[in-house]
């Protein structure tokens, strides 16, 4: 839980600067000529799941945060951390032998418990890769080529809305959530434009992500077993960024005595 706060607090800093673009953006010298700069972003990322992780959950919304450096060359090397969420999980069946004949889950007083599953996690990427100006004459905007690597969690989030169903205590929760990580490889491919006077900056493209992970509980109590398979856990869509050039100021063209 404090990762997520921590990521989302990250995500809310990321905005409130690029927010703040606007009250101190300077000019480029030379839209002829490429400068090295560096630069946070905030992102948002629709994903759709492939390979294992489809038949666990549906649709995926990525919320981000991360660091870039372009050099003088249009090389550029960064960091990224995601939080990942979605409400279509698949593998919810996993608590039907909780359920009642009706179908309800039990309160210790004999009352309907509110039951919600959804998918949760993060994964957090070092890149790097080279922008290729194109579409006009600024030579610090154009196709942007990404590759990295890194690491991937995620599981299934079991929220009791009444925290007195005995058998989805916190204790037996962690039996059920399939808790999963492992190494990811990461690719980008879109557009990446810094305006000439740093008010309008952003990326779009495509993401790609090829996890190879597996359960981390050391017992699954819907399966009866540790379940130990590798996986291969896919995540594929559309990634929209904006961006906050961190400049310095230039000094001042007038002097006084």
């Amino acid at each position: 839980m404090n990762t997520i706060k921590s990521i989302i607090s990250a995500s809310f800093l990321g905005f409130l600067l690029i927010i703040s673009t606007f009250s101190f953006a300077q000019r480029i010298k030379s839209k002829d000529s490429t400068v090295s700069m560096s630069m946070m972003h905030v992102h948002y990322a629709f994903l759709m799941p492939a390979g294992d992780l489809s038949s666990r959950f549906g649709n995926t919304i990525n919320i981000g945060t991360g660091f870039l450096h372009k050099t003088k060359k249009n090389f550029i090397w960064g960091a990224e951390v995601n939080y990942l969420s979605g409400s279509d999980v698949k593998e919810k069946y996993i608590l039907d032998s909780l359920k009642t004949v009706k179908g309800k889950f039990i309160t210790n007083e004999g009352r309907n418990a509110d039951v919600r599953v959804f998918e949760r996690g993060f994964s957090t990427y070092a890149h790097a890769g080279k922008i290729f100006p194109v579409f006009g004459s600024n030579k610090n905007s154009g196709i942007m080529i990404l590759a990295g690597v890194g690491f991937l969690q995620h599981k299934i989030h079991i929220e009791v809305l009444e925290e007195n169903v005995p058998s989805l205590s916190s204790n037996y929760r962690i039996g059920y959530d399939r808790l999963t990580n492992g190494i990811s490889l990461h690719e980008f491919l879109g557009y990446f434009y810094v305006s000439e006077r740093m008010r309008i900056n952003f990326m779009a493209g495509f993401d790609f992500s090829q996890s190879f992970t597996k359960n981390r509980r050391d017992w699954d109590f819907f399966a009866q077993r540790k379940l130990d398979e590798s996986r291969k856990d896919y995540l594929n869509g559309f990634k929209v960024g904006f961006i906050l050039p961190l400049y310095q100021r230039q000094p001042k063209e007038f002097y006084y005595r």
